[in-house]
């Protein structure tokens, strides 16, 4: 696996947790409050996840293209 298709990887990834949130998002609106609690701890947790596969999706279709600034926190 190359680093562009690792990138379609993450990308279907971020895909996947954004509507997980946004399935998520609606049914805490309509829960009790003890169960919209839960849910909204879950979203919580989802979103740095989001975050982190949208960046590492976008840094790797890239990786090889001059002039691209590279995000700092993925470098070593």
């Amino acid at each position: 696996m190359n680093l562009i298709q690792l990138s379609v990887v993450y990308h279907d990834s971020a895909l996947t947790i954004g509507t997980r949130i946004r399935e998520l998002q609606r049914a805490e609106a309509a829960a009790p409050p003890e169960e919209a609690q839960q849910m909204h701890r879950r979203i919580v947790a989802l979103r740095p996840m989001l975050t982190e596969a949208n960046e590492l999706s976008a840094m790797l279709a890239h990786y090889y293209e001059r002039g691209y600034h590279k995000n700092e926190k993925y470098s070593l």
